[in-house]
């Protein structure tokens, strides 16, 4: 916690100190002495108030990428206490290169990654290229919080990914219910969905656009559609020209059905989300 990089060394090395020896100083010493005394710890627990106020939340949030920083420090202590500095200066010189190698590195340009969150009885997943993410599905909310922030915004910042849109199955509560929580993490990203709602784009039969290289195609609602629930989720099929993956949402056997018959020739995929959170309504083959 930030609270606590802030807190620990004023309370300790200063608050505390302070507070002892005004209490031996009431006890033996001048009046005026023991009067700074206090007036300096509660200058210092003032100043501890003042910075605790203006941090997010009280935390520090930090990426992956740190967790190989928080080894420095340990190393320093023991390349001082062994005077491999010395000794081996290439070595120290290497180690703190590795060390500082995960904020330079960059994943290769052909790769993408597409990753199922685990957000219970619900559905959110990332697709990421690029150092950028988009999220199909937002899980599920509940009184006390929702997916988003308690799942989707830890996992993305953890992996140092910048949001830029967001494509809407459909409107039920599992799959939009981090909705909100997510736009304010990142307000500027877009919104695709078949819901008509002001400020989503479409996302129905025929829509096609590209995104980091990517090539996105919407397969169903049909164009003009205003029904909504599960058999009228946007399904996706997203493909590099190499691998792809079909994205259905909460589509059930009638839809499914449907999607079959009319454009079976799209519907070849390396992977697909099984609708339905893989229950037993059997997606057709496709």
């Amino acid at each position: 916690m930030a609270a606590n990089l802030l807190a620990v060394p004023l309370v300790t090395l200063l608050a505390v100190p302070l507070i002892l020896t005004a209490m031996l100083v009431h006890l033996s010493g001048p009046d005026i002495v023991e009067s700074l005394l206090w007036l300096a710890a509660d200058r210092v627990l003032a100043l501890l108030f003042w910075g605790l106020r203006r941090l997010p939340d009280g935390w520090l949030t930090l990426d992956a990428r740190w967790l190989w920083i928080s080894i420095l420090p340990w190393l320093l202590v023991m390349g001082w206490r062994f005077q491999s500095w010395r000794h081996s200066p290439a070595l120290c010189l290497s180690v703190l290169f590795l060390l500082t190698r995960p904020f330079s590195r960059q994943p290769p340009a052909d790769e993408w990654r597409v990753t199922m969150l685990d957000v219970g009885q619900g559905l959110a997943m990332v697709i990421e290229r690029h150092g950028k993410a988009l999220l199909y599905d937002t899980g599920p909310a509940w009184p006390q919080g929702d997916s988003g922030q308690q799942v989707i915004i830890p996992w993305l910042r953890w992996h140092h990914l910048q949001l830029q849109g967001i494509m809407l199955s459909h409107e039920h509560l599992d799959h939009r219910g981090g909705l909100d929580s997510v736009l304010q993490a990142w307000p500027q990203a877009w919104v695709r969905s078949p819901l008509g709602w002001a400020h989503h784009l479409p996302c129905h039969r025929g829509e096609r656009w590209q995104w980091q290289g990517l090539n996105f195609q919407a397969l169903w609602p049909l164009p003009g559609s205003t029904a909504k629930g599960n058999n009228h989720s946007c399904v996706v099929r997203i493909d590099d020209g190499r691998s792809s993956i079909l994205l259905t949402g909460d589509i059930e056997r009638q839809a499914e059905q449907a999607i079959v018959s009319r454009y079976w020739r799209h519907l070849t995929s390396t992977l697909i989300q099984v609708p339905h959170h893989g229950s037993n309504t059997p997606p057709a083959r496709c």
